[in-house]
């Protein structure tokens, strides 16, 4: 029939040992793949996919993780990078909740920048109740983990009270302190469980403990017969642990560190003063805190105020009162008050500028909006006023090098001499290489040392003895003593008190190079009757107690600030300790000591550092003895040791003594002062 005809067109893989082989197709399509092939599995974990004896396509699973070895958390397995590498720089958390900032460090640890610790805070909470009333554990409360509390204390200026309405319960079998609490006893004294007692951290004889006290004994006997106290006296009293000493003592993960177990049936009140150090080693002090417990019903108790609560046991100190300050809910309004029926109401708020002087003053206004302005430069009721680079409102430019004020534009000195204009050279007529012609001082003037000229010759020498007249002025310099001479200029240990009881203050050379270019002094105060003894050495803001180095004094890794707390038997193992920079009363390292201290851990860092010890506060601090206790600060020879010094300099001292004399009678010896070593002079 003449009909042209074909068979259809079937595509497909027409290879038979194919894996996708088409027995249909009659025209290859070109997708034919085998076994071995490379191929996509589809799981971006595999690598290596190939088509397997089963047709199908499959790979090996690739280890994941950071291929970076310059990375913190390289991975020397991992085969393929997941875009975890993290580097010094990159944020984290070091897990403290008091830095900020926290990065990774090229040590590759996180740490952050530490927030400046805030005051203490004091809370409490029920630890048990049983027959002997309800026990509370008190803590002293930080923002930090890493606060380390190292004091409570008491003292004339910062009282500390501990009271209750009823009384305290202290078993027979109890102690001051939670640390001597054995748990083990329990079960046959059930009483100890419950017993009131002190601490810093440690609440029985598992903790690290550590504690120590001052001044408490007396406290400690009315504490026991279960009445509060109150330390407010001049020298106070305190528990304490050294810094570093007890694991307890710091804050940790609840922020906060025991002070105390006080079991009682009544309402307790305290006021407590802290004194605690940071994570880096610096000293706070929080005073004054209080707390009662346990907690009553409060609020406004007074029938005449507008919020009287019948119900509060407590006043709060939230009463109102028509006249006081309130809230009518408009915020249209301002000033509201409450008025004679208790009611709060104020005045419509009409904004505009309110400022008198103002171009665009509204006399109506009652509240500012922040529109006012002024006439600018050119008469322009907040207008912009001269332009930019323009000297007045008709565009005229300043002058080369000035400003419009006729100011020099570049005046790094402030001379008044334009930069481009300076002569640079030494500018003081006083100084050795002084330029007449310079304008600005190049900071490079040379002087002569005090006294002298600039060839190095004293400007007053009359009798030649290259010794400047100037220094040679001996005498009693301390204003307080008898024979004070205020022509003096250097003290030469003439000056005496009460009639010459008092002679003045002294040093000896102790050892010449014990530490390498140093000498070692030691400090005496002279007495003309061996019948007294030294109480105290202090220092106020109103009268300072200074040692003064020109230099720095020699401070021992070993050392301490006391003489009490150094031991001889050490200076074989460790020989510069020795020469240790402390203070004493009459008692050297090794002798028989009762030295106490108040007060003073202020003002120890400083000194312990090597430099000035500055005892000269509203409170101050002092070290004393107990009155009639021993003889280590009655005179020996009429000499009583006050201190030994190591320095390669001189040494400035202004001390004050109390001290007793033969009647018992106290007498205080106020602005000692005594420079050296002192030149000799022929």
């Amino acid at each position: 029939d003449c009909q042209c005809t074909g068979e259809p067109v079937v595509l497909g893989c027409m290879s038979s040992n194919a894996c996708n082989y088409s027995a249909e197709a009659n025209s290859d399509d070109g997708t034919c793949f085998f076994v071995g092939d490379a191929c996509d599995d589809g799981d971006s974990t595999t690598g290596g996919d190939v088509v397997g004896e089963d047709c199908n396509c499959a790979g090996m699973e690739i280890v994941m993780g950071c291929t970076d070895n310059s990375a913190c958390n390289y991975e020397e397995a991992a085969e393929a990078s997941d875009g975890s590498c993290i580097f010094p720089g990159d944020a984290c958390d070091d897990g403290l909740n008091n830095t900020l900032n926290d990065v990774y460090q090229s040590d590759c640890s996180c740490s952050g920048d530490l927030v400046p610790t805030g005051p203490a805070g004091l809370d409490y909470e029920v630890y048990a109740t049983s027959e002997y009333g309800t026990t509370y554990r008190v803590f002293a409360t930080f923002d930090a983990p890493t606060n380390e509390l190292i004091a409570v204390y008491g003292t004339q200026a910062a009282p500390l009270s501990i009271a209750t309405t009823t009384s305290f319960f202290n078993s027979t079998l109890g102690t001051n302190f939670g640390e001597g609490i054995n748990p083990l006893f329990f079960s046959a004294f059930p009483e100890v469980e419950f017993d009131s007692w002190f601490t810093i951290g440690s609440f029985d004889n598992t903790g690290s403990g550590g504690v120590n006290s001052v001044g408490m004994e007396p406290y400690f006997v009315a504490f026991n017969a279960g009445d509060g106290f109150t330390i407010d006296t001049f020298i106070g009293g305190s528990w304490f642990v050294v810094p570093g000493s007890s694991e307890d003592a710091v804050s940790s993960e609840d922020n906060r560190v025991l002070v105390a177990q006080l079991t009682t049936d009544g309402v307790v009140s305290m006021t407590m003063n802290f004194q605690y150090d940071d994570l880096e080693g610096n000293s706070n002090n929080t005073d004054g805190l209080t707390i009662s417990f346990p907690e009553v019903a409060s609020g406004c108790t007074d029938a005449e105020a507008c919020n009287y609560d019948a119900e509060a046991e407590a006043n709060d100190g939230s009463c109102t009162y028509p006249g006081d300050a309130c809230d009518d809910g408009d915020s249209g309004t301002m000033n509201d008050s409450y008025d004679s029926n208790c009611g709060c109401e104020g005045e419509v708020i009409v904004a505009g500028c309110t400022e008198a002087g103002a171009c665009n003053y509204d006399a109506s206004a009652n509240v500012d909006d922040g529109s006012c302005a002024s006439l600018d430069e050119c008469g322009v009721c907040g207008g912009d006023g001269i332009a930019e680079g323009a000297c007045d409102c008709e565009g005229n430019g300043p002058e080369t090098y000035y400003s419009c004020d006729g100011d020099c534009l570049n005046d790094v000195d402030g001379d008044g001499i334009c930069d481009e204009l300076e002569i640079p050279g030494c500018m003081d007529e006083l100084a050795c290489n002084y330029d007449e012609d310079a304008t600005d001082d190049t900071g490079d003037c040379n002087y002569p040392d005090d006294l002298y000229d600039c060839d190095g010759n004293c400007v007053n020498d009359l009798n030649n003895n290259n010794l400047c007249d100037e220094l040679e002025t001996f005498g009693c310099t301390s204003e307080t003593a008898d024979n004070y001479d205020p022509e003096a200029l250097t003290d030469n240990g003439t000056c005496e008190w009460l009639g010459g009881l008092v002679e003045s203050l002294s040093y000896e050379v102790y050892a010449e190079d014990g530490v390498e270019g140093t000498t070692t002094y030691r400090l005496y105060a002279n007495f003309n009757s061996d019948e007294i003894e030294v109480i105290a050495a202090y220092g106020t803001n109103a009268a300072p107690w200074q040692m003064t180095p020109s230099s720095s004094f020699y401070q021992d890794p070993f050392g301490t600030p006391l003489a009490s707390g150094i031991n001889p038997a050490f200076f074989g193992a460790f020989p510069s300790l020795e020469y240790d920079t402390w203070l004493a009363l009459g008692a050297a390292p090794g002798e028989p000591d009762g030295t106490n201290a108040a007060g003073m851990d202020a003002f120890y860092p400083a000194f312990e550092a090597g430099g000035a010890l500055e005892v000269n506060t509203f409170l101050g601090g002092s070290i004393f003895v107990i009155p009639g206790q021993s003889t280590q600060t009655v005179p020996v020879e009429g000499k009583v040791l006050l201190a030994q010094v190591t320095t390669d300099g001189t040494t400035e001292v202004l001390y004050n003594l109390q001290i007793r004399d033969a009647d018992d009678q106290s007498a205080e010896i106020v602005g000692m002062e005594l420079t050296f070593p002192q030149v000799e002079v022929t």
